[in-house]
């Protein structure tokens, strides 16, 4: 069963939003919608913020007593002991509880032997590893991008872009992940007004978060975040209406 037919098959679940938001009292998108500037959020809603009254048993046993068949969880809590998550099948490779067990106690997987690339159906072989606590979540996809590269020097990655826009912002910042956006939406409009064509790469940030090493090699601050955008003259030009 994929997880789309037990999804759908599941139905009735429940999606927790627990932060700082809660202190408002009137759901997570508060900010947004009465347009709270960001400093005035944190000092009345971030600052005062607890993480108290924390026993998700309870609330799992509210869900199951209730018939709910998964819960979906967006919270603030103590730290988390596990930090990565992984599918049961990656690249059509199955992989058993006793690899991820493996993976955890020594931080990798035995050599498995049946990654197939969705691109070439060219089978290979890989380790699962656990880089820097983690492993990201794009790590099925990456792994595909090799294969791709070295057989037929495809570039799933950049797609052949000429240019590479990394925007940063400090992680101690008040809204680093706005900022970010902010900063490369106005570099959209200006390369569209010049006659550039832009995309946005969410590809280059899940390497740099699954390859911390690549930050030094490019000049990137460490306590930053990051997004990316991809740009240069286009090939095709579509008619506007």
């Amino acid at each position: 069963m994929s997880r789309l037919d037990w999804f759908n098959e599941a139905r009735y679940g429940m999606f927790i939003h627990w932060g700082a938001y809660s202190v408002g009292g009137r759901a997570e998108w508060i900010a947004n919608r009465e347009r709270i500037p960001c400093e005035e959020y944190i000092e009345r809603y971030v600052h005062p913020w607890k993480a108290e009254k924390y026993d998700p048993r309870v609330w799992a046993q509210l869900a199951v007593d209730a018939g709910m068949k998964y819960v979906c969880e967006k919270s603030v809590g103590p730290t988390k002991t596990c930090t990565f998550s992984s599918s049961k099948i990656i690249l059509q490779q199955q992989v058993e509880p006793a690899q991820i067990t493996k993976l955890l106690a020594e931080g990798k997987t035995e050599l498995l032997k049946g990654f197939v690339s969705n691109k070439t159906g060219r089978k290979f072989e890989a380790f699962l590893a656990i880089k820097d606590g983690k492993i990201a979540e794009s790590a099925g996809y990456l792994l595909e991008a090799v294969p791709a590269w070295f057989e037929r020097k495809h570039d799933i990655v950049f797609r052949g872009a000429p240019h590479l826009l990394i925007v940063s912002a400090p992680l101690d910042s008040p809204c680093p992940q706005e900022d970010i956006v902010i900063a490369l939406a106005y570099f959209e409009l200006l390369a569209q007004s010049s006659g550039l064509g832009t995309v946005w790469c969410g590809l280059v940030k899940w390497l740099l978060e699954a390859l911390p090493e690549l930050k030094p090699v490019l000049g990137l601050p460490t306590d930053h975040k990051y997004y990316c955008m991809l740009f240069g003259v286009p090939a095709i030009h579509f008619a506007r209406t």
